[in-house]
């Protein structure tokens, strides 16, 4: 019987890191750490585990993901870029803040 696996969202910075040190399958791999400091491993559904472009250029970047855990590695569905935690907080304070005065000009 096939096992039903829950689909979650994950995000966090997606930064390029070496996985499965000392093993066989030690390599470069695009890591997600979340917020509460988890660490996952990003392998898109369909694509090379070891390699895959579409993955690699979700590095140093904010990403959110939807997809399967398995362990301490993220099978997703569909991963794109979002805005850091910071800058929709900061966005919002320059929008809610009033406009600087002009200064005169003089005769």
């Amino acid at each position: 019987m096939a096992v039903q696996r829950k689909l979650e969202t994950v995000a966090g910075l997606a930064e390029t890191a070496l996985v499965r040190r000392g093993t066989g399958s030690e390599h470069e791999a695009v890591v997600l750490t979340t917020e509460s400091g988890e660490r996952l491993i990003l392998q898109r559904i369909g694509g090379n585990a070891f390699r895959d472009e579409p993955t690699d250029r979700l590095a140093g970047q904010q990403v959110c993901a939807q997809g399967f855990r398995l362990g301490d590695i993220f099978r997703y569905l569909e991963a794109s870029p979002s805005p850091a935690p910071d800058d929709s907080s900061s966005a919002a304070a320059k929008a809610a803040a009033p406009a600087g005065r002009k200064r005169a000009r003089g005769r």
